[in-house]
């Protein structure tokens, strides 16, 4: 079956604009992708087969999952 690797990223409830919060979840995201992209440059990663990547992010008291293709 398929392998899986996973970034999590965290950021706690606190009193911001929904802008802000946007603006958060994004940039949250974005080095997330990064860092999937950086872990699957790796030899030994490049020789797993079916490796899926996933995004998992909780941010502002909501859950957030997605697979990077």
């Amino acid at each position: 079956g398929p392998s899986y690797i996973f970034e999590f990223k965290y950021k706690r409830n606190t009193r911001t604009s929904e802008m802000t919060k946007d603006k958060v979840r994004e940039a949250l995201y974005n080095r997330a992708v990064k860092q999937l992209n950086f872990y699957v440059a790796d030899d030994y990663l490049k020789t797993v087969p079916d490796l899926r990547k996933y995004v998992i992010m909780y941010t502002y008291g909501e859950f957030f999952i997605e697979e990077i293709i």
